[in-house]
């Protein structure tokens, strides 16, 4: 009897047992059911929990009450499907099994703990239309990676609601999802002729055909709302000008990329752009406006020039553009390593007399596209054989009557080369074969032209023998073109005197060459005087908050002109000293250098600030020098620049100055002072001053120790670990002063110390 009741009972174990397993097992297969009467639920075998249907889903006050709690700790997957647009209280907290999260891009809430206590979730999909999160949706929740339109940054730009607890988010990993994607692809009308579009990678494109409008305001701008999303701005074909502000504020940059159209540059079209690490300029342009590129810096510029080149082109370039010049400028139009300089017959390619010479012309390519800075710059070497037998090497550079057509000319002048070594006359009616060898940037391009011939008479010239002398001594020998005025070479005589001007050999009385001759080379300074005619001083519009001092200098008198520093900007290229009245000020041209040749130096927002005096006169020598610190024009004869007795330079006080609030620098501890100081709304005069150490125990920091540093330290005592970084943040508490009792941590005791404080401080008195 005991034995058959004991098999009963193992019996009903046993069964009892297998229950709660049959039960999950079978609900798991295909479990099912309604939320709402337009909101579904379903998990799948492989426990992947779907929400469907439309509509805002419930919020649960207890955990119980959700159909599918029965999974909590089973289920892998949750996705909340389209046509969701919420996810209520605590409808997943402590679903501890997940693996990932999909929110579909209509869901804009996440109440309270709707995620919380789930442990881990390596992946969340996360909506991009999310405006509201309560708080804790991801309490005591660990989140390793989430996905995206969006960084956590911008995410947050698009929250109008942020609850408290959870910081989980932002210490995930973001990244982007659905390709990439930064934005929505969206698109519209500039004008009648000109469209423009972003794509969902936050790629900017401007198409159509004539000149970009300008915008009196930033928020005009039809793609205004993109200004921290785009990625890359493309100005397209039959673009002619990028008009003022178009641009401006564009902080997310990467590329920008300008066709061969445009030819403008607006007023601040990318001014404020923080970095753009790569610019593709066009060729054409030849306006730049006033601060296109204001507080901006560009890493990397492409285009056909070099920067030097570039301003040759330029008609007007305005101030507060210096960015463009200290970019790395590259010609990436194409890439010269590896591919083979082509000739292309489109124009022919031969000889020809052009004017009062003989030429070669050729069209060099590079699979297709020519470069022309880069042939313009590289010396070439030509083999000439004829069919006659002959055969003549040369070394040549182009001819600056480069046609700058579709596809480009070089023309050679072979027979203007002055080095006997260089020139090559061809014979009438002899074709030849030419083998043309370039060396660019290191790399060698070869090619061979045939068929070249001449049908005329070759112009030739008659060349004299020019002998240089330097203190009795033969320093060079040169030729000259009969009825050319003989140059001494480069470099001959070059050198610095003893106070620093630059000097340069140059022949002695030389006139046009008749014959061999033989010239003796003397010394001349290279000086730059500033003349009186335009020399003086003006209170000019301007500057930070209203008018600001100027010296008005015109170095126009000077010679030596091939340092090239009066033309197109190069005196960016040069640092510039004044000596005012025996002081010497070190001062930068400003922007507003005119084509006449007048030099603007902001004196009085100068690093070495000069403020003149009513009723005095100053005499004024200017020294320019080279970046590395040589002297490159000195002025010999003085500037003298009187200032009557009714002048007040702007951003000088009378009497008080006008200090605006006190700024903290820097926060005192208990160990050391801080700083704090303000500035003169006139004349930008800042005073500091510093600031007391805190006591131990001044928990808030206000200078005294009372109950309110009690009452600090209980509130800090009482919050997350969190919302205490952010007191100390705040300095609604101070971190090293709640530490009264100097046990290395915060508690109660910190209280006690600061009563004790307070009751000694009360006994003294």
């Amino acid at each position: 009897m005991s034995k058959k009741i004991l098999a009963m009972f193992l019996a009903i174990v046993l069964v009892l047992g297998t229950l709660p397993v049959l039960a999950i097992s079978s609900a798991a297969e295909g479990d099912s059911g309604a939320v709402t009467d337009t909101i579904n639920w379903a998990i799948d075998a492989d426990y992947n929990l779907t929400i469907t249907g439309t509509g805002a889903m419930l919020d649960y006050a207890a955990e119980a009450d959700r159909p599918w709690e029965a999974y909590k700790a089973l289920a892998k997957t949750i996705t909340v499907g389209e046509g969701i647009t919420s996810v209520g209280e605590r409808s997943f907290s402590h679903f501890t099994a997940l693996e990932s999260i999909s929110l579909s891009d209509t869901v804009t809430t996440l109440m309270n703990d709707c995620f919380a206590y789930c442990g881990t979730i390596p992946y969340l999909r996360m909506s991009k239309n999310v405006k509201v999160m309560k708080q804790g949706t991801v309490w005591a929740t660990t989140i390793t990676t989430i996905s995206c339109y969006y960084d956590w940054k911008l995410f947050q730009n698009n929250l109008t609601e942020m609850g408290i607890y959870n910081t989980n988010y932002g210490n995930a990993t973001w990244v982007d999802t659905v390709e990439t994607a930064k934005v929505d692809p969206a698109s519209g009308t500039v004008n009648d002729t000109i469209n423009w579009a972003i794509d969902m990678n936050g790629n900017l494109t401007i198409t159509g055909t004539g000149a970009m409008p300008d915008y009196a305001k930033i928020e005009d701008r039809p793609w205004h709302d993109y200004r921290t999303l785009a990625t890359t701005i493309t100005v397209g074909e039959g673009i002619t000008s990028v008009g003022k502000l178009a641009f401006n504020s564009f902080t997310g940059l990467e590329r920008v990329t300008l066709s061969d159209t445009v030819t403008t540059l607006g007023y601040d079209s990318f001014a404020h752009c923080a970095t753009i690490p790569y610019f593709r300029m066009s060729k054409n342009v030849t306006v730049i406006k006033q601060g296109s590129v204001y507080f901006t810096t560009i890493t990397t510029i492409s285009c056909y020039y070099d920067w030097n080149a570039f301003q040759l082109n330029l008609t007007q370039i305005d101030g507060y553009n210096e960015a463009y010049g200290k970019a790395t400028w590259v010609d990436a139009v194409v890439s010269l390593e590896g591919k083979e300089a082509m000739p292309c017959g489109k124009y022919g390619t031969g000889m020809e007399n052009w004017g009062n010479e003989t030429q070669v012309y050729l069209t060099p390519m590079l699979n297709g596209v020519y470069a022309e800075s880069k042939f313009m710059a590289a010396t070439w070497t030509l083999t000439f054989e004829g069919s006659d037998g002959s055969s003549k090497t040369v070394t040549l550079k182009p001819s600056t009557s480069y046609n700058g057509g579709t596809w480009g000319i070089l023309r050679f002048q072979p027979c203007v080369e002055p080095e006997p070594e260089n020139r090559f006359v061809p014979v009438k009616d002899v074709i030849y074969t030419v083998t043309f060898v370039v060396e660019i940037d290191g790399t060698v391009y070869t090619n061979i032209v045939k068929n070249f011939s001449l049908s005329v008479e070759p112009i030739t010239h008659t060349f004299y023998e020019i002998t240089w002398m330097v203190d009795g001594v033969v320093a060079a020998v040169t030729h000259c073109m009969e009825g050319k005025i003989p140059t001494a070479p480069a470099g001959l005589l070059e050198e610095y005197d003893e106070d620093g001007y630059h000097v340069m050999g140059v022949a002695e009385d030389p006139v046009a060459a008749t014959a061999d001759a033989t010239y003796n080379v003397t010394s001349q300074r290279v000086g730059l005087t500033v003349e009186p005619w335009n020399e003086g001083y003006e209170n000019w519009e301007g500057g930070t908050g209203g008018t600001q001092f100027q010296l008005l200098l015109c170095p126009n008198d000077y010679t030596g002109a091939d340092l090239g520093l009066i033309s197109n900007y190069a005196w960016r290229n040069y640092n510039f000293v004044l000596t005012i009245n025996g002081t010497d000020y070190a001062i930068n041209p400003s922007s507003s250098y005119s084509a006449g040749g007048l030099l603007r130096f902001e004196t009085m927002l100068a690093e070495d600030k000069f403020t003149p005096a009513a009723g005095t006169i100053y005499t004024i020598y200017m020294t320019i020098y080279n970046l590395d610190g040589t002297v490159a024009y000195r002025t010999t004869t003085p500037a003298v620049v009187a200032f009557p007795d009714n002048f007040v330079p702007a951003y000088t006080c009378v009497g008080e100055h006008t200090y605006g609030e006190w700024v903290v620098v820097t926060y005192p501890t208990t160990t050391k002072e801080g700083e704090r100081k303000h500035t003169c709304a006139v004349c930008g005069h800042e005073e500091t001053e510093a600031i007391a150490m805190i006591q131990v125990g001044d928990a808030n920091g206000d200078g005294t120790i009372s109950i309110a540093d009690i009452t600090a330290i209980l509130d800090y005592l009482s919050v997350t670990e969190e919302e205490q970084a952010q007191m100390i943040a705040d300095r609604t508490v101070v971190e090293d002063a709640l530490d009264t009792d100097g046990s290395g941590s915060i508690s109660i005791a910190d209280v006690t110390a600061v009563l004790e404080i307070i009751a000694g401080s009360a006994a003294e008195g």
